[in-house]
């Protein structure tokens, strides 16, 4: 007798199944900070020499960014209340970042063998009394011939007439014998809020 093996398999697939990702992102960047290491300003005679003019640094793109809680965002004394800066003596080459003490407005002023470039909020910045801490970064961009102020993140709008337009500047002329100085500045303006933080980046 001989026999043969005849199994013949008789399982089907009857289902499938597939995954569907649900994954919904629900983060919303944000921008905070923690006071430990603020510096306080009185205002009229408190500043900090830093000690190194940073030329090579202004001599082509740069930006400088700090944190910064007004004690007055529209403190209405003089023209421009200046939270850093630079300037030659014969005020040839300057880099300046603060607020116009009657309107809040942010301002960034660079200048360069005497071409001198602003760059100036189109609206009221900051609000009459207190502030809450804001960070701020002004930018030149040598590449794109173009100066920037950033509150929070956001890129603020420039107006007309002092737009930030750096064609005319040529930032490699940049030359200071002179500190870079935060807060008062010993050569001209004054700053006025109560506390602030600074980092060169």
């Amino acid at each position: 007798p001989s026999v043969t093996p005849s199994v013949t398999p008789s399982v089907t697939p009857t289902s499938t199944a597939t995954a569907t990702p649900s994954i919904t992102p629900s983060v919303t960047p944000t921008i905070a900070y923690t006071n430990t290491s603020s510096l306080s300003f009185n205002g009229t005679s408190h500043f900090v020499d830093l000690n190194n003019t940073y030329q090579s640094l202004f001599k082509s793109s740069f930006s400088v960014g700090l944190w910064i809680k007004l004690s007055d965002g529209r403190p209405g004394v003089g023209n421009t209340h200046w939270f850093f800066g630079a300037t030659d003596d014969l005020s040839k080459n300057k880099v300046l970042g603060g607020i116009r003490g009657h309107t809040g407005k942010l301002e960034f002023a660079y200048e360069s063998d005497n071409s001198e470039v602003i760059a100036r909020h189109d609206s009221n910045t900051f609000t009459d009394g207190e502030q809450p801490w804001q960070h701020i970064v002004f930018v030149a961009d040598d590449d794109n011939d173009q100066m920037s102020i950033y509150l929070n993140g956001t890129s603020l709008s420039l107006d007309s007439t002092h737009n930030g337009n750096l064609s005319a500047a040529a930032l490699s002329a940049f030359t200071t014998d002179k500190n870079l100085y935060v807060g008062c500045q010993n050569f001209k303006g004054i700053a006025v809020m109560s506390s602030y933080y600074l980092r060169i980046i």
